[in-house]
């Protein structure tokens, strides 16, 4: 007769161990530091069913992306069955680079406001530019006519004042208009992302029957 093989389930299969992961942006004397991943631990054992969730940007898929080796990590371990993984190849950064390429345009095809502010942007910086045209084209067919006496100067001055505050009031209420239609589609493509989020994290809990880590600020919270 067979004996049943025992499961040691206090095996660990996957230990994190105060994970960073840094990046940083800009150059000379504009470059920041984006901290993606600070400081994080977890374990992971055998046939453990193991959920990481967060909020997004929270730095859930860069965690898995560092376990997997597609980031080198600023600092911390990650130790698999037993062995200390070597993360981050040369190979590995062209790669991705091109998954957060199809990344990024996955989110605007899937999320339809982000594209309609896109395009509400683009619109704005056309109508501002004409503006800024108009203004020039106006302030200098005005300059041409004032050469001929001081007095003219002077009333060139004074009019020169007078058009700039009057475009300037014009593309405030522009950006005024602009920002009030972005917030609008931000409202219209957040709130079903916030349900969807929800909805996800009920069934998460309720389903769920090992541990969950929650990531908050780039740390753990309890779930």
């Amino acid at each position: 007769m067979k004996t049943r093989h025992q499961v040691d389930y206090s095996e660990k299969i996957l230990e994190v161990k105060n994970l960073r992961q840094y990046f940083t942006s800009g150059t000379g004397k504009r470059k920041i530091q984006v901290k993606a991943v600070d400081g994080i631990s977890f374990d992971v054992y055998k046939r453990e069913v193991f959920g990481l969730v967060g909020e997004s940007g929270c730095g859930k898929t860069t965690t898995g992306r560092t376990i997997m080796k597609l980031y080198r990590p600023t600092d911390g371990q990650i130790i698999y069955k037993g062995n200390i993984i070597g993360a981050g190849y040369e190979g590995f950064i062209y790669k991705a680079k091109k998954i957060r390429r199809e990344a990024r345009q996955e989110i605007i095809i899937n999320q339809p406001y982000k594209r309609k502010k896109q395009l509400l942007k683009e619109q704005y910086k056309f109508d501002i530019l004409d503006i800024k045209k108009r203004q020039f084209k106006e302030t200098e067919t005005f300059q041409i006519q004032s050469e001929e006496t001081k007095q003219i100067k002077r009333d060139y001055n004074l009019k020169t004042k007078t058009i700039k505050e009057q475009y300037l009031l014009e593309k405030r209420d522009l950006i005024h208009d602009y920002n009030l239609k972005k917030g609008a589609i931000l409202s219209e493509g957040l709130t079903p992302i916030i349900k969807e989020m929800n909805h996800f994290l009920k069934i998460v809990k309720s389903r769920f029957k090992d541990k969950v880590k929650f990531i908050k600020s780039l740390k753990f919270s309890k779930l």
